[in-house]
């Protein structure tokens, strides 16, 4: 576990090369689309909910979106895993990953992580980003009742970036940690 929370390890990145990859097909997805900056508010869920963080009314959109659905099963190397498969969604226009579904050893339906995606401004136009970096998700826990909330913080990408943070060149290596750390 990843503090006291419901996330492990493998919920935030996993070693693709451990497992079975299998692509499902392309379905319709009902996905939120946050607000900016109202994704850290945790005035923006209900929390009286008996699954906490459910997004309140004018604090996002729900569009129909197309959706890649895959599904990973770990390899024997794993051993005893913890889930016996996963099926992830990810949104086809912007390759965010917006659900994925986790079973327990038995196949049964675990746990859920919702994430909410929310657009960002890229100079003219707004594109949709990985909501590991500017917004928040659940992880619903179907088997202990219990709802983890990930709030993460605001970024900024494009030519908002301050002048001296944009040199990728620089910045990539270890001694670019030293100006980032000014």
């Amino acid at each position: 576990p990843l503090g006291p929370s419901d996330f492990v390890q493998d919920d935030i990145g996993f070693q693709q090369a451990h497992f079975k990859v299998a692509f499902l097909g392309l379905k319709k997805l009902l996905t939120r689309i946050q607000d900016p900056g109202k994704g850290r508010n945790p005035a923006s869920y209900d929390i009286t909910a008996s699954f906490p963080a459910w997004p309140r009314p004018g604090s996002g959109r729900w569009e129909l979106r197309d959706s890649y659905v895959i599904v990973l099963q770990p390899l024997p190397i794993l051993g005893n895993y913890c889930y016996s498969h996963r099926v992830i969604y990810i949104d086809k226009a912007t390759c965010v990953k917006v659900f994925t579904e986790m079973y327990d050893a038995d196949g049964k339906l675990w746990k859920i992580h919702w994430s909410n995606a929310a657009p960002v401004r890229d100079g003219g136009r707004e594109v949709l980003i990985n909501p590991a970096s500017q917004v928040a998700g659940v992880m619903l826990d179907f088997k202990d009742n219990h709802a983890s909330i990930d709030l993460f913080r605001d970024m900024t990408i494009g030519d908002s970036v301050p002048r001296q943070y944009q040199n990728a060149e620089q910045l990539a290596f270890p001694g670019g940690l030293q100006q980032v750390l000014q």
